[in-house]
């Protein structure tokens, strides 16, 4: 059992790590010629002065039409590190479900293990690297207060759950009531992750808010 939950811990954090580089690695797309791939990356060029738009525009020119893009390529960091709590928070309930069934040595550090990376995750992804926002409509606001919303349960809820399950490594006795409410505040985390990835997808692909750069500040206005 020991072994499982290494393996499931590693697959995991694995996933945590390439799931943003693989995510169309291996899709088959069209080529288009620089010309059109110039002209489309900077499409938000005319975006209010101040926005995050006009330096992804700035870089347009130097890359590739399959280049990979470098760090300071990116308006911000936020979809990167999201994907922290996104696998581990889910990862680190199924774990602690496994272990209030079988109980086996390990488990308890391989759930404290997954909910401080879930954790860091939300919290960085959150409080550090979450961009400011400039210009955004009636409805791009409101979807994105509701994705701030959850995103802050998100943080609370794994924040509660990490205390409580570090509580188990000292009070043996109360092991497996506290590990039902690690459950049930991880139930909550994984649920709160989740429509906070739903409002951040629909603030992107829907609201376009993001979208190379487009109604973001730069860290130069802050």
């Amino acid at each position: 059992m020991k072994k499982i939950t290494i393996w499931l811990l590693a697959l995991g954090l694995a996933g945590a790590v390439w799931q943003p580089l693989l995510a169309h690695g291996d899709e088959k797309h069209d080529k288009k010629d620089t010309a059109e791939h110039v002209a489309e990356t900077t499409e938000h060029a005319h975006a209010p002065a101040g926005t995050a738009a006009e330096e992804v525009a700035a870089h347009a020119e130097e890359m590739s039409v399959e280049g990979r893009a470098r760090w300071d390529d990116f308006p911000t960091l936020h979809p990167l590190v999201v994907h922290w709590p996104v696998v581990l928070l889910p990862l680190a309930l199924l774990l602690q479900l496994i272990n209030l069934v079988y109980r086996k040595e390990g488990l308890d550090v391989a759930v404290l293990l997954a909910l401080l990376g879930g954790f860091a995750g939300a919290w960085v992804a959150g409080r550090y690297v979450h961009p400011h926002t400039h210009g955004l409509s009636e409805q791009a606001r409101w979807v994105l207060e509701q994705h701030e919303l959850w995103a802050d349960w998100t943080v609370w809820l794994s924040l509660a759950a990490l205390l409580v399950q570090a509580a188990v490594f000292f009070l043996p006795r109360y092991a497996r009531m506290l590990g039902f409410v690690v459950a049930l505040l991880l139930a909550g985390a994984s649920w709160s992750v989740v429509e906070a990835g739903h409002y951040g997808s629909q603030l992107v692909h829907v609201e376009g808010v993001g979208a190379k750069g487009a109604f973001l500040e730069t860290d130069d206005d802050h």
